[in-house]
């Protein structure tokens, strides 16, 4: 079943909040809990490819341990039918370091009936200022 470009942005909108909020009841509404996956440039310090709502929570932690978010501001969300893209520009630190390095981010999603079922991240920078090296171990 085909969602609307309205129904599409909303999910996204409503999936960027939950994840801000850290409202798990509200994620599992919104992806397809066993096959979401989301994919992530190879040199971000962290691996690439997560699969599922665990694959989720390990990618917030993650993400969590190898940056902080200073700031993040959506530039624009535009949608058709069952993709969205979603523009971001943050401001992250990464951890061990007191200087943040900028980055503008492209959010490909793919939605089928009324759920995430993928999701692609487009880096400008996917070293982050250099920072690939350095791998989060946990």
């Amino acid at each position: 079943m085909s969602n609307t470009r309205e129904q599409s942005r909303k999910v996204v909108e409503d999936y960027i909040q939950a994840r801000r909020a850290r409202d798990r009841a509200a994620l599992e509404k919104l992806v397809d809990v066993e096959a979401v996956t989301f994919n992530y440039p190879s040199a971000l310090p962290y691996p690439s490819t997560w699969v599922g709502l665990s694959g989720m929570d390990e990618l917030i932690a993650a993400q969590a341990a190898a940056w902080s978010v200073r700031s993040a501001e959506t530039v624009g969300l535009y949608a058709d039918d069952d993709i969205a893209v979603l523009e971001v520009r943050m401001s992250l630190v990464p951890t061990g370091e007191s200087t943040a390095v900028d980055v503008a981010v492209l959010e490909k999603y793919v939605i089928r009936d009324g759920r995430i079922v993928s999701m692609t991240a487009f880096y400008d920078d996917p070293t982050l200022g250099g920072h690939e090296a350095r791998q989060v171990t946990g």
